[in-house]
């Protein structure tokens, strides 16, 4: 049957996104995207002192999720994220359990950038589920983006050493 990657809607995000963003991802990373059905998060990942979620509890709830299936699970939500050390965060990953989950929360401002920042945030976490790191090449998918800008300057491929690794490990 082959690889595949589970996308999850995490509370109300918009259908017509969720499937655009599916069928990109499907289409950079040559692996087939299905979309699960809408689940709603805990509202226990809330922080009222940043009137944030942490992405970190979003990454628990997505390994529960994931349970038993062999694919990769991306969750995706309208909420703002963060992690301790940063304001906010796109996204975030955890390799080891195959699971990443994407906010387009802080896509929305402008420019109808909403499912490139979004196609570009999830093969970037994707990536990290695949075991790459960060790049130092600012035109790599996999290159940290600190703001939109980043983001809206690199592609949504991998340079030519993020690729030898995917490929490397078999992943097409």
């Amino acid at each position: 049957m082959g690889e595949r990657i589970k996308i999850v809607p995490l509370g109300e995000v918009d259908g017509g996104l969720i499937m655009e963003v599916a069928t990109q991802v499907s289409m950079t990373l040559g692996i087939t995207a299905i979309v699960d059905e809408m689940q709603h998060y805990h509202e226990s990942a809330y922080n009222r002192q940043r009137n944030q979620y942490s992405a970190e509890a979003f990454l628990r709830f997505m390994e529960g999720v994931r349970g038993e299936t062999p694919h990769r699970v991306l969750g995706i939500t309208d909420v703002d994220l963060y992690i301790p050390d940063l304001n906010y965060v796109f996204g975030l990953a955890d390799g080891p359990s195959a699971v990443a989950i994407v906010s387009v929360s802080r896509f929305k401002k402008g420019n109808g950038k909403v499912v490139e920042r979004a196609v570009k945030t999830a093969v970037h976490e994707l990536g990290h589920t695949y075991g790459l790191d960060h790049c130092h090449d600012n035109k790599c998918v996999m290159y940290f983006s600190y703001n939109l800008s980043d983001t809206d300057y690199k592609g949504k491929e991998f340079c030519s050493k993020c690729r030898k690794i995917l490929d490397k490990r078999n992943i097409t």
